[in-house]
């Protein structure tokens, strides 16, 4: 895999929006909101730089859960924002989509990481109390530290870790050619919500149900894959059907204006299968005992909840192009420790 540059892209890769194109074309790029040089292929993910020395799947899909884990630690003993640990989370990946685990210790990149996305997301913490906590936390429940190690400033070992840190975050600058773009799928869920939902308690516990879901996708490589808005346009399905809550298809209108409501997946047009495929992995994630999980086999899927004729549930894929229909041309509104690695 070759590394993305932070040179211009043309629109197509972009997937900049163009004028006059309907939810059933297509062959319009799906809305993305982040650079499609960070979404990689299934292929390109099963071929990663640490497979590719012989670090074994499952291991690797551990490693990631587990750093997810150790970041949301740390970050709440640093009681930094959900958006900055999401965001270090996110940098932790893309680093590791281009580099091999086996060449770089995971828990001092995604220290590394966590500190860096401090200062993107200027939730600024001195780089000590990154130390602190990143240390105390990983080292936990170990036989020499139970409640973890204290390494302050005046601690041997102290200096190492400091200059440890900051070589790995100029190294993870220097393998996101200092690209830090990066798009929250938490903002695009309230929109989701907001727009369909209204502000009473439905509203807020699908909100919640759906936050849940984003936190539990970063313990896979779902951000690397597929874009914010689809990720978050999955959410919402799932944490909606959870609360048994039937979300608009397409088919009703305004009473007032008479203009059609957009269904749940068209908001930010995305992909139907794609939005399947996110659903699949979370639920993959959970046991099959799970209330979450078992929930979910009842009732309509994704596909199945789209009424028959609609266009988008015969889109596979973005390069298909379908046939207008007249629904698209109607007015639309859119109401760890490193032992916790073994």
């Amino acid at each position: 895999m070759s590394r993305p540059h932070s040179s211009s892209h043309d629109d197509s890769r972009r997937g900049i929006k163009r004028p006059n194109q309907h939810i059933g074309d297509s062959s319009a790029p799906v809305e993305t909101s982040e650079h499609n040089s960070w979404l990689f292929t299934e292929e390109e993910i099963t071929e990663t730089p640490s497979r590719v020395q012989g670090l074994p799947e499952h291991a690797e899909l551990k490693v990631v859960a587990k750093t997810a884990q150790f970041i949301q630690e740390c970050g709440g003993e640093l009681q930094v924002p959900q958006l900055t640990k999401s965001v270090a989370v996110k940098f932790f990946q893309r680093f590791f989509m281009l580099e091999s685990m086996l060449n770089h210790p995971p828990p001092l990149v995604a220290a590394a990481c966590l500190f860096l996305s401090c200062k993107v997301q200027e939730t600024h913490k001195r780089l000590k109390d990154i130390i602190y906590w990143t240390v105390k936390v990983r080292t936990r429940n170990t036989k020499d530290f139970p409640d973890g190690m204290d390494l302050f400033e005046n601690s041997p070992g102290y200096y190492e870790e400091k200059n440890n840190i900051l070589d790995k975050e100029r190294e993870v600058l220097r393998v996101l050619n200092f690209d830090l773009t990066v798009d929250h799928p938490y903002k695009h869920l309230w929109a989701l919500t907001k727009s369909y939902l209204g502000s009473d308690q439905v509203q807020r516990s699908i909100t919640q149900a759906g936050w849940n879901f984003l936190n539990d996708s970063f313990r896979t490589y779902l951000h690397v894959r597929y874009d914010a808005k689809e990720v978050a346009t999955a959410a919402f399905f799932m944490s909606a059907k959870l609360h048994n809550h039937k979300l608009p298809d397409g088919t009703t209108r305004e009473r007032s204006t008479g203009k059609r409501i957009l269904a749940w997946h068209e908001f930010f047009k995305t992909n139907l299968h794609r939005v399947e495929e996110v659903c699949k992995i979370l639920l993959d994630m959970y046991e099959l005992e799970d209330k979450a999980s078992s929930v979910f086999k009842k009732g309509a899927g994704v596909i199945e909840s789209v009424p028959p004729k609609h266009p988008a549930k015969r889109r596979k894929t973005e390069n298909v192009k379908l046939e207008s229909t007249p629904i698209d041309n109607e007015p639309r509104t859119r109401v760890e420790p490193y032992t916790a690695y073994r």
